[in-house]
Parts: structure tokens; C-alpha cells; sequence
């Protein structure tokens, strides 16, 4: 099986606000995608991907970037099997129409 978990505004204690100027970052959010794995924490991290680059929350704030390359998959030795996971950090920047 495959999952993803949205972590919201990780390492900060508010959440960002989607109104302001135009490139302005907004907030940050993480996806760790899951899979018991190597191929399927992949295949999940292709998924998530595709479907939240690019996304506009609105048609005047709230684009979605991928903030920086994850770096390698991971083990997760402490479960039982193992799984493997990606943590994938984007962006939302505050944009115009």
C-alpha cells in the first residue's frame, strides 16, 4: 500500500495566511509519502507531487511549490516491517491573478 500524511506549518507554531502581496510566501506544509517499499514510497511521492504542484488554492492566493529536494528515500526501522518514506516540503505563496 501507499499513503501520504500533510503535516501542516511544520516547525512553526501559527499557520500562514493566504492574503498579502503578490510572491509573498504564504505558509509551508509537509507530505511524507509511504510505502512498505522502496517503489511504492516513490510511486506516492510521483502522486502527491502531480497532484499538489502548481495547484492554486484560489484565483488570487495560493499557489503550491516544491520548496527543496527531500534528499534520499528512508527506512523506518521502527516498525514492524519496516516502511519507506519521502518528506516532501512545500510552499504557498501569496500570488495575483
Amino acid at each position: 500500500h501507499i499513503y501520504a500524511v500533510l503535516y501542516t506549518s511544520p516547525g512553526r507554531l501559527t499557520a500562514g495566511n493566504l492574503t498579502g502581496t503578490a510572491s509573498h510566501l504564504a505558509l509551508s506544509f509537509q507530505v511524507t509519502c509511504a510505502g512498505g517499499d522502496i517503489h511504492r514510497a516513490l510511486v506516492a511521492a510521483t502522486k502527491v507531487r502531480a497532484a499538489l504542484t502548481g495547484v492554486r488554492l484560489s484565483t488570487t492566493s495560493g499557489l503550491v511549490a516544491e520548496s527543496t529536494d527531500p534528499g534520499a528515500i528512508r527506512e523506518d526501522t521502527g516498525v514492524t516491517p519496516s516502511r519507506w518514506y519521502v518528506p516532501i516540503l512545500f510552499d504557498v505563496f501569496n500570488v495575483t491573478a
